[in-house]
């Protein structure tokens, strides 16, 4: 299934900021924060690019980073990219899913809004099940099934899945209001039933995993 949506691009930094190189070495990267006058500035949400064996997790062609007036610096004296985007390795990450991005956003409420549209305007004429977190609809295919559950992170920012026959994708996971991943996976299930509970297991299987790597924080 290609995906729904297709990459966002982080308007302000376009505008105010140009990509850049990034750094031959680093450990952390900081998806930024827009100061009172538009400027882009380091501060904004850190996320720990190395695992528990010092092992860098991220596709390092994937990630856009930008120019800053200053980068901060680690405790290693290493420089901290600010980025907009960023692709984790699943491979090296022993993740059980096809892909995992992370990126910037002006609104990633507005961004998850949008597409839940499509879940959201199926509901009247569509084969329901309903869980404890978790909402499933498809029509007279049910190999197509959309999935709202309830969001780990932002109550106030819808969580779809969009499942076909073979794919699994969340286009949009806001995990604050100015960033949002993007995951998909094969898919296991063969009901709707099945398939919430699949779906509730692979947001647990990100949520371990972002727990440790996702921070306000250095």
């Amino acid at each position: 299934m290609r995906s729904f949506v297709t990459a966002l691009l982080f308007a302000l930094l376009a505008t105010q900021t140009s990509a850049q190189a990034c750094p031959d070495k680093y450990r952390f990267v900081d998806f930024g924060a827009m100061d009172r006058e538009g400027i882009l500035r380091r501060g904004g949400t850190v996320f720990r690019a190395f695992d528990a064996q010092n092992t860098h997790l991220l596709k390092r062609k994937s990630v856009v980073c930008h120019a800053v007036e200053e980068n901060a610096v680690d405790g290693r004296a290493l420089k901290i990219p600010v980025v907009s985007k960023i692709e984790i390795d699943t491979e090296i990450a022993k993740l059980d899913i096809l892909g995992l991005l992370i990126e910037a956003t002006e609104n990633a409420v507005a961004d998850a809004e949008k597409s839940a549209a499509r879940h959201q305007a199926v509901l009247t004429d569509a084969n329901i099940t309903k869980g404890d977190t978790y909402l499933c609809a498809s029509t007279s295919d049910t190999k197509n099934t959309s999935c709202q559950h309830v969001s780990p992170y932002l109550a106030k920012a819808p969580l779809v899945t969009y499942c076909d026959a073979q794919i699994c994708e969340i286009p949009v996971l806001a995990l604050n209001d100015g960033i949002f991943i993007t995951a998909s996976w094969t898919r296991v299930a063969q009901t709707q039933d099945a398939l919430g509970q699949e779906i509730s297991e692979k947001l647990g299987l990100l949520d371990t995993f972002l727990q440790p790597h996702v921070s306000a924080s250095r």
